[in-house]
């Protein structure tokens, strides 16, 4: 959820992110178990193990006989998509290897369509487009998911996570986020204004199912601000205060959309409900902001 002076993001923590080369960001995925077949489980553990060691030429024996075996597992299809992908990138000339990127992308999106209710697949791919900066292969992975998740009823399934609506809905704001901070706020370009109309494509989406999503709307608001286009946004974050009237985010858009206006006493009385019903951090920065009307 942004702020307009700076983005905000909600408490939210997956587990997903990580640094480092792209041999050791897409672990994660093999670090979640679930029942299965034993055979399974096995191919699974030592396939883990082979990728952590980076042993590729027994990642790739592993793969052999669970490729000869009959299971087809959403472990099986985790692996082969951690396999091309980690070994899609030369490191030496950070060249990337578009024919294993694509055995990697088949595998996963032949995963998901086997089991199209794993959550953590489709947040496997998602985290890879991020990674690989394929903006709009992610941000349509996104809202085939959101789409997906309407018609199941937000009845993910995520291996020793509760994944609900609004844990659903955490990690698609989160994607937001990590679109948000690829945006050039001081040389906006083009790339950068595309970046906005992803993130409001994605808001939009949620917003279908979920018109009161204060979240989206908030976030659907921001874009608009960004085109300078202050009265469509005002518009968007009045939505949102009438749905939650005590959002400290959104009444903080409001006053600096009536600032920007040069409407400073409206602005000031904003601020001051803030002072009046928000936490302690929000009152400070409010008081701080009304010093600088």
């Amino acid at each position: 959820m942004f702020y307009l002076k700076k983005i905000l993001l909600l408490p939210f923590s997956l587990g997903i992110k990580a640094n480092g080369i792209m041999k050791k960001i897409f672990v994660f995925l093999l670090g979640i178990c679930c029942i299965s077949m034993l055979n399974a489980q096995n191919f699974n553990a030592e396939f883990t193990k082979a990728l952590r060691d980076d042993d590729t030429l027994r990642q790739r024996q592993i793969l052999t006989l669970w490729e000869n075996g009959n299971d087809r597992s959403a472990e099986y299809y985790i692996a082969n998509f951690n396999y091309h992908l980690t070994n899609c990138l030369d490191m030496t000339s950070r060249k990337l290897d578009i024919e294993r990127l694509g055995k990697s992308l088949d595998a996963i999106n032949e995963g998901i369509a086997r089991y199209s209710d794993r959550l953590d697949m489709r947040c496997g791919k998602i985290y890879a487009l991020h990674q690989l900066g394929m903006w709009d292969e992610m941000t349509e992975e996104i809202i085939s998911s959101i789409d997906h998740s309407y018609i199941i009823d937000n009845k993910w399934i995520y291996p020793n996570e509760k994944a609900d609506k609004e844990f659903f809905l955490n990690i698609v704001r989160q994607y937001q986020a990590d679109l948000m901070d690829e945006i050039d706020f001081e040389e906006y370009s083009i790339a950068d204004s595309l970046q906005v109309l992803r993130i409001r494509r994605i808001s939009q989406q949620v917003l279908k199912y979920y018109p009161n999503d204060v979240d989206a709307l908030n976030n659907e608001g921001v874009t608009y601000f960004f085109e300078n286009d202050f009265s469509k946004a005002l518009e968007t974050f009045l939505k949102a205060e009438k749905i939650d009237p005590d959002n400290d985010i959104v009444l903080f858009n409001i006053a600096n959309i009536y600032q920007q206006q040069g409407n400073k006493t409206t602005a000031k009385e904003y601020y001051e409900r803030i002072i009046k019903r928000c936490n302690d951090d929000a009152k400070k920065k409010a008081l701080e902001l009304i010093r600088e009307l």
